[in-house]
């Protein structure tokens, strides 16, 4: 196959320069070439146009290579390749509210069960007679009455308690009335020089109960996505428009996590490519690539996107039974918990088998591994006896699919799942994109070649000692708030680590540096790399930053 010549475009000198001396060769006669004379100004009008379409065509050369474009001209070519830009994420979290309008106050001393008087921190304030609520929140709270107030001695004559108490507990005027926190209520942190202003929305209504100080934790999602809504704990402090009611205050107890920036140009050209590298079979880095980005919304509109994903193969001695892991990671742990794991009871798999049925399917997918009771009770009988996986029986967990060993079940058996464990939310969206669905191809056409097993999970929290620095900060800066600063630069760090990515001594170094008012620092813990494995992420829930 012959070699296509390289393209050179032309400069506008040459083109005139080549346009003159054709001409005085073709017509010797034309001789006034002088600037300003008629058949200059005509060259020079050729040539003008003739680098205009060498300029055109560069740019055109240009748009062919991807790597030469940005922003909506990459989109707009992607969109041909059914690859679009994915948008930010807003951080999500839970709001407390609180009422400071209450009369409250704390046990100054243990009462126990009988007692019929209770000592306060301060019972000024209180009335002389009326209902309290003691030990909120606690499962010994209980909501005596009191007849008496010597607000010299803190003690209140209360009906005998039924509950014992211990000192520090608190204690709240009870008034009848419960205070209602709207669905929508936004409130806000501190603008500080290093950080925007952060607003946040509540997703729920909340609610504080009679006899409370507190509400029950609120769902709220900040308002702008992006990973600067990863705001520490106790920072969103005060309300954007104003407070639901008289004393109303607010405050968060955890840190806001799930923040993701919108993807950036070179994110979005670097997935493109490796998603026409990996579109060949079921590779790790097909199934890694392909996962990232896949997204579940739960019902108060907190939206889990995966952001990482890590696979790891794990063998069986008999070979039969290999499989992968495939480890998703949204940024929080908060899409791991008791209403994301579903228990099933009794599912009938057949009440009469035909001779030598080995195939069944269970309803769910997504089975959390070793969750299955799978129970036979043969033609005739009335006892049910448990299989044993592995031994009696196979189960793919990823697509629910049963294989009986053989010979398989025998004529009139009746067969059950007695209980099971299931997935449902981001664990369960990514399984069938893994597998594929044959109820709906189109969305879900598969990733996983057939006959192998991947099962989607979540990855290893990795607890680590607290991080501990001594700064020191510029003249006229405020310590306290440059700690803050700091504190808050970190977690931003340590909130865009992926699974298995290692925790870099000097990148903490770095963005602490980055802080206005820092001068200096000391770090103190770690004093080198913390290295996770493959299936590893950061517990930040439970990380200490101490900063002094």
């Amino acid at each position: 196959m012959p070699t296509l010549p390289e393209f050179t475009p032309r400069q506008l000198e040459d083109i005139l320069i080549d346009f003159v001396n054709i001409v005085r060769i073709l017509s010797p006669q034309a001789t006034d070439w002088n600037p300003g004379s008629v058949l200059r100004s005509i060259a020079e009008a050729a040539a003008v146009e003739d680098d205009e379409q060498y300029y055109q065509m560069i740019q055109i050369l240009r748009l062919l290579s991807l790597r030469n474009l940005r922003g909506k001209s990459l989109e707009d070519r992607l969109v041909e390749y059914n690859v679009f830009r994915r948008g930010g994420i807003s951080s999500s979290g839970t709001l407390t509210f609180f009422d400071e309008s209450k009369t409250t106050a704390f046990l100054a001393e243990p009462a126990l069960v009988g007692a019929t008087s209770v000592r306060l921190t301060s019972s000024r304030g209180f009335p002389a007679t009326g209902n309290i609520r003691i030990g909120e929140n606690l499962s010994t709270v209980e909501d005596p009455t009191f007849s008496a107030n010597n607000t010299t001695t803190g003690v209140l004559t209360v009906s005998a308690l039924t509950q014992n108490h211990n000192t520090g507990e608190r204690i709240t005027l009870k008034t009848g009335g419960t205070q209602i926190i709207s669905r929508g209520t936004r409130v806000k942190t501190e603008e500080t020089i290093e950080f925007v202003e952060i607003v946040a929305v509540t997703t729920e209504e909340g609610r504080i109960e009679d006899g409370n100080f507190f509400s029950v934790p609120v769902a709220a999602l900040v308002e702008a996505p992006g990973r600067v809504g990863n705001v520490r704990e106790r920072s969103l402090i005060s309300f954007y428009t104003g407070a639901p009611f008289a004393g109303a205050g607010v405050r968060n107890d955890a840190v806001f996590r799930g923040g993701i920036d919108q993807e950036s140009d070179e994110q979005l050209l670097s997935r493109a490519i490796n998603k026409y590298l990996s579109i060949y079979g079921a590779t790790p880095l097909a199934l890694t690539q392909l996962v990232v980005g896949s997204e579940f919304s739960t019902n108060t509109g907190q939206v889990f996107r995966v952001i990482s994903a890590s696979i790891r193969e794990f063998f069986e001695e008999d070979g039969y039974n290999d499989f992968n892991y495939l480890y998703i990671w949204p940024g929080t742990f908060d899409f791991i918990n008791s209403q994301y794991q579903v228990a099933e009871s009794l599912e009938t798999l057949t009440l009469s088998a035909e001779d030598g049925q080995r195939f069944f399917r269970l309803k769910h997918v997504a089975i959390i591994p070793n969750s299955l009771i799978l129970q036979v009770k043969p033609f005739g009988s009335v006892v049910y006896t448990t299989l044993v996986q592995g031994v009696d029986y196979f189960l793919n967990e990823g697509t629910g699919w049963i294989q009986i060993k053989d010979p398989g079940l025998s004529e009139g058996d009746e067969l059950r799942a007695a209980s099971y464990d299931h997935y449902t939310g981001l664990i369960r969206e990514v399984q069938v994109k893994v597998n594929g669905s044959a109820k709906d191809p189109q969305t879900y056409p598969g990733i996983n070649s057939a006959g192998i097993k991947t099962l989607v999970t979540y990855p290893r929290s990795r607890a680590i000692d607290p991080i501990r620095l001594a700064i020191q900060v510029r003249a006229g800066f405020d310590e306290a708030r440059v700690a803050l600063d700091v504190e808050s630069a970190i977690v931003q760090y340590l909130n865009g680590l992926t699974i298995g990515e290692d925790v870099i001594v000097a990148e903490i170094v770095e963005r602490s540096m980055g802080v206005d008012g820092m001068f200096d620092l000391q770090i103190t813990s770690p004093l080198e790399n913390i290295i996770l494995l493959e299936d590893e992420v950061l517990d930040l829930e439970n990380l200490d930053i101490l900063i002094s």
